[in-house]
Order: structure tokens, then C-alpha cells, then sequence
């Protein structure tokens, strides 16, 4: 049991009996409400101020990759039109461990499920570097040879490289916040989560032009 201030219990809507967790970060004490679950990790997006598919893509994957497990999409004018959550849907199709939880007529919530404490950073890092490694050479085989096939099959593990990225970023950026995370990822300090992550930016980069090479082969 503990007790904090009061006006702290009530920006957070905490009551009596509620349940909360507590950890060391570097010599201070962090308390985070446990319930609802999801409380404190949310954004919302105004899908009326969106006025395309790239707009949305950047929206969703910025929510993602900054940590939120829940964004909701809501419409300003209590309605959301049928192409607003074709393009929700389409864009989810880059993204990994996201699904739609909530659908109704003025909103869309998406959930997160991945565990990011399931994930070792270094060894999901080796691995990225692999697979998109092995995507560029096989896109540069592809135009050698003339391989269209090979080509086709470069640019589809490409975009599944992407979504990888997307995932690797989403776990930086948790891990740098949270000091608890660093160690259950096996991290040691917050610098390696630096280098982590300007490590998985230019591997995503590799990643998202070795697709693209493959997709220019294969229209060759």
C-alpha cells in the first residue's frame, strides 16, 4: 500500500484500492497506474485533418513506433467515411502486432499485442541486418541475370523488412524510456539503446531501398 498527494491521485483518477506498479529508473521512484491497462499509453488522431493515404501511414506508424498501445482514430465530425477506415486497414497491413479493437460509426481504436520484454534487441538487430542484406544482393542478382521471379520475391521480403524496422524502432523507443525494459532486453545502459537505434535507422534504410530495387528489376 502506498499514499501520494492528493492532487496527484486526482490527475491520475486514482482512487482508493486501486492497483498501481513501482519502479527504480535511475534514483527515482516511477508509479504508474495499472489499470486500465492501457492507461497513460494512448493517442488519438483526428482522421478529418488527414487528407490522404501517406498522411495516415505517417500518423499510425508514428503512434506506433513512439510506444502508444492504444491509438484511437476518431472523426471530428461523429462520422468516419468507409475509404477512412479502408486506408486504417491497408495501413496495418505494414505494421506488426497491431489489430483493430474497437470499430464504431466516429472512431477506430487499434491495440497493440506485442510484449516488447519478449524481444532481445541485439539478436532482432543481427537478424535484420541479414535479411536485408540478403534482399539487396538477391534484387542485384535479379538485374544481373534478368530474373523477374527473383525480383518479385526480393521486393515482397522487403516489405516484410519494413514492418521489422517499424517493430525495432518501437522497442528503441520503449527501451529508452524505461529503465526495467532495458534489463529484461538485456541492454545495459541507455547509450547502447542510442546506438541501437541509430543502428536500426540505417538498416532501415538498406532495407527500404534493397525493395525498391527489387520492385525497379522486376518492372525492368
Amino acid at each position: 500500500m502506498i499514499t501520494v498527494p492528493k492532487e496527484w491521485a486526482e490527475q491520475l483518477q486514482l482512487k482508493k484500492g486501486d492497483l498501481v506498479s513501482t519502479e527504480l529508473d535511475e534514483g527515482s521512484l516511477v508509479i504508474t497506474p495499472t489499470a486500465p491497462k492501457y492507461a497513460g499509453h494512448s493517442r488519438t488522431i483526428d482522421i478529418d485533418q488527414l487528407k490522404d493515404q501517406r498522411f495516415i501511414d505517417l500518423s499510425i506508424t508514428a503512434s506506433y513506433i513512439q510506444g502508444n498501445d492504444v491509438t484511437r482514430i476518431f472523426s471530428s465530425s461523429n462520422k468516419m467515411q468507409p475509404h477512412h477506415k479502408q486506408m486504417i486497414r491497408q495501413t496495418l497491413e505494414g505494421i506488426m502486432g497491431v489489430e483493430v479493437s474497437e470499430d464504431y460509426a466516429d472512431h477506430v481504436d487499434l491495440i497493440n499485442l506485442i510484449d516488447p520484454a519478449k524481444f532481445n534487441l541485439i539478436d532482432t538487430i543481427e537478424r535484420f541486418s541479414a535479411t536485408s542484406t540478403a534482399v539487396l544482393n538477391d534484387a542485384v542478382t535479379a538485374l544481373d541475370n534478368g530474373d523477374q521471379s527473383l525480383a518479385q520475391d526480393a521486393y515482397s521480403r522487403g516489405s516484410e523488412s519494413t514492418k521489422v524496422y517499424r517493430l525495432m524502432m518501437r522497442l528503441a523507443f520503449q527501451a529508452a524510456k524505461s529503465r526495467k525494459l532495458r534489463e529484461e532486453m538485456q541492454l545495459s545502459d541507455i547509450s547502447q539503446v542510442i546506438v541501437m537505434t541509430i543502428a536500426t535507422r540505417e538498416l532501415g534504410r538498406i532495407a527500404y531501398y534493397a525493395m525498391w530495387v527489387g520492385q525497379h528489376v522486376a518492372a525492368l
